[in-house]
Formats: structure tokens, sequence, C-alpha cells
């Protein structure tokens, strides 16, 4: 099933009106192609690869949390959506990214002032790689009134 129709069928089968988190996954191929997408790519990008071979690419942003104290992070340690994953893998628990200060009730000084004291987000575009498996997830918030072409 393509992504249009993947998300045409999770918009039809919303029974509210509250957004939820649509994710669709497929398998690439992990011949760094993709990595040509990276350098020409202007939006946010996080990368890192571990040594057991498993490699993240976040590019863009989906949703955005600002933390600014201690309970912001705790509210989003407990954040739950409604996720509709289709395509490959669609068991794989929600990956968010970002990082924190060290100290959230440290007023932030010198080089740090103007920066939050923690960001963490949803990414638009997620690349995994896994050994030699290779997948990108696709994240978008939709609701009944969502444009599947758009």
């Amino acid at each position: 099933m393509s992504i249009i129709e993947s998300i045409i069928k999770c918009i039809k089968n919303i029974s509210s009106d509250y957004d939820i988190l649509f994710r669709y996954t497929e398998r690439i191929q992990s011949n760094n192609q993709w990595e040509n997408l990276l350098l020409n790519n202007t939006d946010k990008i996080f990368y890192i690869n571990y040594p057991n071979q498993l490699t993240y690419i976040a590019i863009g942003q989906c949703k955005e949390y600002i933390i600014s104290s201690d309970s912001d992070l705790d509210n989003l340690k407990n954040l739950q959506y409604e996720i509709k994953s289709y395509g490959e893998n669609i068991d794989t628990p929600l990956k968010i990214f970002g990082g924190v200060s060290f100290n959230l009730n440290q007023e932030s000084t010198d080089f740090w002032k103007d920066l939050p004291r923690g960001l963490f987000y949803i990414p638009k575009f997620l690349i995994v790689k896994n050994k030699k498996d290779c997948f990108i997830s696709y994240h978008e918030f939709i609701n009944q009134n969502t444009n599947p072409k758009k």
C-alpha cells in the first residue's frame, strides 16, 4: 500500500476530531544514495551512529517540544499519542530526539542564554539503519480534515 493510500485509509478510520500521529515506514536500499539527500537538505538534521551499527538520521520536525522546567520534562516523558502506523515495522516504538540542560533550574548565561533549556522533537523523516537493514519513516499529525494529497 502506498503512502497516499495509507493516509486515505487512516483518515477514513479516524473517529474523533483530535489529531493522531500517522507513521508510514518503508524499507530502502542502504547504498548511501540517501546521503546526497542529507547534504542538500536545509531542514534540521540529527545524526547518531552507535557502536552496535545502529544509526538514526532524523530530518525535519513533525512536532517540537521546548523544555523550560522539570515539569515540562516530566510531561514529555508521560506524553502519549494515538499512533497509526502503516507500511513495514509498524510496532516500532516512536523515537523522540533532543537534549536538555544538565540543570534546568539554573539560569543560562553567556553562550547558552539564547538557547532553550531543552528541546525535543518527533522527526518528519527518520532513517534507521540497523546493520544491513535500512528503513525510512514519515511522521505527520493528521485528522479527519487532512488533505492526503498535500
